[in-house]
């Protein structure tokens, strides 16, 4: 069964354009929903941060991602 959020949710429609982030569709929106985070907030009306993973992490925008392997 897929997730009822899918729909309004902002990361879902990111997932379905990009075929390497295609794999969090499947195990959290195809069918796993109900161990998504974004769904869970959603479904007691908490507000879900636009970069929240499914499963809880988030990511920064490639943008500002540090790249360099003397970064700290």
């Amino acid at each position: 069964m897929a997730c009822p959020h899918a729909p309004r949710c902002a990361l879902f429609s990111q997932l379905k354009t990009s075929h390497a982030l295609s794999v969090w569709q499947t195990l959290f929106c195809d069918s796993g929903f109900d161990r998504c985070v974004r769904y869970r907030l959603s479904a007691v009306g908490a507000a879900v941060p636009p970069d929240l993973l499914p499963d809880g992490r988030t990511h920064l925008p490639h943008k500002e991602k540090k790249v360099g392997r003397y970064d700290t």
